[in-house]
């Protein structure tokens, strides 16, 4: 009997994860340094560079795993007034494909399942939604020169890898 294969979902960046003041105080404890009042300037402040660094770590991830490689974004933005799909973009690699697909978004979660990075840009309209995949042998040979119009093929892309 053929195994099974396993799920494999999971995020990969995710800058809406939010912070308590609990958090911020343990961190002050930590440095042994006062905790600003909840709510104050200090503790957005914080709580604002920590999403950051995250952001920044996460994208380092990216760039260290094996899935640095050319790839193609597709996908369609969240607008007020519907959701048109984009023209696919190139990208030599996940980690510029991601924050190509951040953009101006005030945040972003990006998961992987099944070999496909999925992006989910967050804006004051909506949500983009877009899938960053593989370019294979024959993808990147039929991207060489550019898209120019081209409709890609479910043979121009392979699974990512992950990390």
């Amino acid at each position: 009997m053929a195994k099974k294969a396993k799920f494999n979902k999971y995020n990969v960046l995710d800058t809406t994860v939010s912070f308590t003041y609990q958090d911020y105080v343990e961190n002050c404890e930590d440095i042994e340094e006062e905790p600003a009042p909840e709510n104050s300037a200090e503790f957005l402040l914080w709580c604002a560079d920590m999403r950051e660094n995250y952001y920044l770590d996460d994208l380092a991830n990216l760039r260290c795993s094996k899935d640095m490689c050319p790839c193609l974004i597709t996908g369609s933005l969240g607008l007020w007034w519907g959701h048109p799909d984009i023209e696919p973009v190139l990208c030599p690699d996940i980690e510029s494909a991601v924050k190509k697909c951040f953009g101006s978004c005030d945040d972003i979660r990006v998961e992987f399942e099944d070999g496909v990075y999925t992006c989910y840009a967050m804006h004051h309209d909506g949500t983009n939604v877009f899938e960053v995949r593989k370019l294979s042998k024959k993808g990147l040979k039929a991207t060489e020169n550019g898209l120019n119009g081209k409709t890609p093929k479910t043979y121009w892309f392979c699974k990512f890898i992950g990390y």
